[in-house]
């Protein structure tokens, strides 16, 4: 997790000094044994261990690469995920998720600092994660006005709601803002760190846009459909972003 956040701290940075998109290639790494065995070693041990995720052998993590600034691992931005998802034939389903700190409202408690995630209800489909009560967000609660809801992890349900199974339907309040939980993971549930409540990422205009292309604050994992290969999916992505340099939506300077 460390080196994953240190890389993190380095794209930005240089991200901030080069704000033009500068993306040649889109690098495709398969969280599977025999992949790549470098970079693997860090990503098993933060992504499978925690979760066995059923047939793990066909998840990947989808990011960019930008050669010319040397990042060889940055995240995505949300109109690059978009267009994955939808033009990349090789992909079963894409998800995506960004995590940040958000304060809980505890009733008759002090307010404390939670980890907060926003995530596509796709990343659920991607990881073949089930809840352990009630449901995960739709589609639906992914739009801009419809997104007030929660799911909640295991390890929040347990220490602060009692493990209490009619916790489905309560509210909770995230930085003063009033959500229901329609949900609980299932203990041992995880991805890139402790998370205590996931919530829709829903996409305004603004994120969908253009502009925010080499805004890359999101981590993306997909689900290779049967038979599909990282090779055939890399030549995918890399005809994608040649579009768009052919199209002027990004930029290679």
């Amino acid at each position: 997790m460390r080196t994953l956040l240190t890389s993190a701290r380095h794209i930005f940075r240089a991200l901030a000094k080069r704000p033009v998109y500068t993306v040649i290639s889109v690098a495709v790494l398969a969280i599977a044994i025999g992949a790549n065995a470098t970079v693997f070693s860090v990503l098993d041990a933060f992504l499978l261990r925690p979760l066995p995720y059923p047939d793990g052998g066909r998840l990947v993590t989808v990011y960019d690469s930008y050669p010319k600034v040397g990042l060889d691992f940055a995240g995505t931005a949300i109109p690059d995920y978009l267009e994955r998802r939808a033009q990349a034939p090789s992909l079963e389903d894409l998800g995506i998720m960004a995590t940040g700190a958000r304060t809980f409202g505890r009733e008759g408690g002090a307010p404390e600092q939670l980890t907060v995630a926003r995530a596509s209800p796709s990343l659920f489909n991607v990881l073949r994660a089930a809840p352990l009560l009630g449901r995960v967000f739709d589609d639906n609660e992914a739009t801009v006005g419809n997104d007030k809801v929660a799911v909640l992890s295991y390890g929040l349900w347990s220490t602060r709601f009692g493990s209490r199974p009619d916790v489905v339907g309560r509210d909770i309040r995230l930085d003063g803002e009033t959500l229901r939980i329609i949900g609980v993971m299932p203990e041992g549930f995880t991805l890139l760190g402790q998370v205590a409540v996931w919530v829709p990422f829903a996409f305004t205009p603004q994120q969908m846009s253009n502009a925010e292309r080499g805004k890359q604050f999101s981590f993306a994992v997909g689900r290779l459909e049967p038979g599909a290969t990282v090779e055939g999916l890399n030549a995918e992505l890399q005809a994608i972003v040649q579009r768009n340099l052919a199209a002027g939506n990004i930029s290679s300077d």
